[in-house]
């Protein structure tokens, strides 16, 4: 078995000592909860064994609290929606939220967000019922230049643009 530390104190003589006595690693303070979890699983790996075939490449893996966020945006996403709201709904800090949204899809929270409020404005675009402005509150934004301006970035033109290129 091997020895895992994580040291409350900053100095490295502790480590050094540590590691004298067969300490196979050590995380300073302070420590994200993502260096502990990998830290941990790297531990169960060694204690119980690791199947060739149940690893999964870390730009493959997906994370069932990533997962549950994304599913809550989805169904919440005209909602004022802030990232301590969601981070609450899975039952995780933001912070730490925010740091698997960008390890697993390359992109913050606001990004993702804003990418669903898009596509679903695009929904509501080719139905041209609506105006602009009431789409851009419908999905959730609460100013409509912001809107068009995410818009435009997301999709490379205007609402305007994109509805009379798609009618």
């Amino acid at each position: 078995m091997s020895i895992k530390l994580l040291i409350a104190d900053d100095e490295f003589k502790y480590c050094q000592q540590a590691l004298r006595l067969g300490a196979k690693e050590y995380l300073l303070k302070p420590v994200r909860s993502s260096d502990i979890l990998q830290m941990v699983n790297r531990a169960v790996d060694e204690l119980f064994g690791v199947q060739e075939d149940a690893k999964i490449k870390p730009m493959e893996e997906k994370n069932h609290l990533v997962e549950l966020a994304k599913e809550y945006m989805e169904e919440h996403y005209y909602e004022n929606l802030m990232l301590i709201d969601v981070a609450q709904k899975a039952g995780i800090s933001p912070g730490y939220l925010s740091t698997l949204f960008q390890k697993q899809l390359s992109k913050g929270f606001i990004d993702y967000l804003n990418e669903i409020r898009i596509e679903h404005a695009c929904s509501y675009l080719q139905q041209n019922y609506l105006k602009t402005y009431e789409i851009a509150y419908k999905v959730g934004f609460k100013d409509e230049k912001y809107f068009s301006k995410v818009f435009k970035k997301l999709k490379g033109r205007s609402p305007s643009e994109y509805r009379r290129g798609n009618l």
